[in-house]
C-alpha cells in the first residue's frame, strides 16, 4: 500500500507541468535571445548596405580619376607632328568674342567656368566656390580618317570626355582639336552631385573658325562632391615636378610659372554616398552631413609638352 502510494506521488510529480514564474523566466531568455539575434542581423544588413556604399563612391572616384588619366596623357597630343607646321597652337588662347582657349592643359575655379568657356551652358550650373570645385580643360587632336600621312588612318581611337570620335572634315584640314572641360554640378536627373564634361571641337587650320562642333554635357560620374587640383611645374627644366601651384598661381606667373610648363597634375577628388549612415560608421571615411565622404588623390604626369 505504501509502496503503490509513493509511486502515485512519484507520477504525479514527474507530470507536473511549468510553474508561472519558470514560464515567464523562460519566455523573457527567449525574448533577449530573439532581440539579440535581430540587432546582430540588423547591425549587420546596415553594415553591408554601407560598406557596399562605400565600395561605390570608390569605385566613382577610380573611374572617374581612370577617365581623366587616360585624357590627361593625351593632352597636346599630334598624330602626326611633322605634318603640323605649328604645333604651338596647343598652348593659345586665341583673341576674339568669344575668345578659343585650346591649351593643352588650363584649369581654374568653377566660378570663372562660364566666362572662360562661354560655350558650355549654364545649366546645370557648375559648382562655384574656392574649395573643392576647380575645373580642367585638356585639348588634343584626334586621329584623320582622310589622311593618308596618319598611322592611326581608320581606327578613331582618340576619344573626347564623351567617348565620341574626334570628328574630321576632309583631308588635309582634317585634324580636329578636341577641348574637354571636366567639372562639378549638380546632376538634374538624380539630383547627385556629378563629375561633368564637356566637349567642343574646331579646326585649327581654320583659325579656329571654320568649323566648330559641341555636344550638350554629360555627368559622366556621379556622387563626386568635389575636386581640387594643382599643377606640377617644372622651373627647373629639369623635366621634373618642382612645385604645385593652384591654377590662379599658374596663370599670374608666380615664380615664373606658365601652362607651357605644367608637367604633372594633381587631382583630388571626394566622393559621397548617396543614403545618410550611421554615426559610429566612420572607420573608413569621413562623415559630414550623415553621408560618407571619401578623398582620392592621384598625380598625372604629362607626356606631351611645349618646354
Amino acid at each position: 500500500m505504501n509502496r503503490l502510494l509513493i509511486r502515485r506521488r512519484s507520477r504525479a510529480g514527474a507530470e507536473r507541468g511549468f510553474s508561472l514564474v519558470e514560464l515567464m523566466i523562460a519566455l523573457t531568455i527567449g525574448l533577449v535571445v530573439i532581440a539579440a539575434v535581430g540587432y546582430i542581423f540588423s547591425a549587420s544588413k546596415r553594415t553591408a548596405r554601407q560598406s557596399d556604399g562605400l565600395s561605390r563612391i570608390q569605385d566613382s572616384a577610380r573611374g572617374a580619376l581612370l577617365l581623366m588619366n587616360t585624357a590627361i596623357h593625351n593632352a597636346g597630343f599630334l598624330p602626326n607632328p611633322i605634318a603640323e607646321s605649328d604645333p604651338s597652337f596647343f598652348f593659345k588662347q586665341t583673341t576674339g568674342t568669344p575668345p578659343v582657349n585650346t591649351m593643352a592643359i588650363y584649369g581654374g575655379l568653377g566660378t570663372d567656368l562660364l566666362t572662360d568657356y562661354p560655350w558650355i551652358p549654364a545649366n546645370p550650373a557648375p559648382k562655384a566656390g574656392a574649395n573643392g570645385y576647380d575645373y580642367l580643360a585638356i585639348s588634343f587632336l584626334g586621329d584623320t580618317d582622310n589622311d593618308p600621312t596618319n598611322s592611326l588612318n581608320g581606327s578613331d581611337s582618340l576619344k573626347s570626355c564623351l567617348g565620341q570620335s574626334v570628328p574630321d572634315i576632309a583631308y588635309p584640314s582634317a585634324q580636329q582639336v578636341v577641348v574637354n572641360v571636366y567639372y562639378i554640378a549638380q546632376d538634374t536627373t538624380e539630383n547627385l552631385p556629378s563629375l561633368y564634361c564637356a566637349a567642343k571641337y574646331y579646326d585649327p587650320n581654320a583659325s579656329f573658325t571654320g568649323y566648330a562642333l559641341k555636344y550638350p554635357p554629360q555627368a559622366i560620374v556621379s556622387n563626386i562632391i568635389s575636386m581640387s587640383i594643382r599643377y606640377g611645374i617644372d622651373f627647373s627644366g629639369g623635366l621634373q615636378t618642382d612645385r604645385y601651384l593652384t591654377a590662379a598661381e599658374v596663370t599670374s606667373g608666380a615664380g615664373g610659372a606658365s601652362w607651357t610648363r605644367v608637367s604633372s597634375i594633381q587631382i583630388t577628388l571626394v566622393t559621397t554616398t548617396p543614403e545618410t549612415v550611421a554615426a559610429g560608421q566612420a572607420d573608413q571615411g569621413i562623415i559630414k552631413g550623415g553621408h560618407f565622404n571619401v578623398t582620392q588623390t592621384q598625380t598625372i604626369a604629362i607626356r606631351n609638352r611645349l618646354e
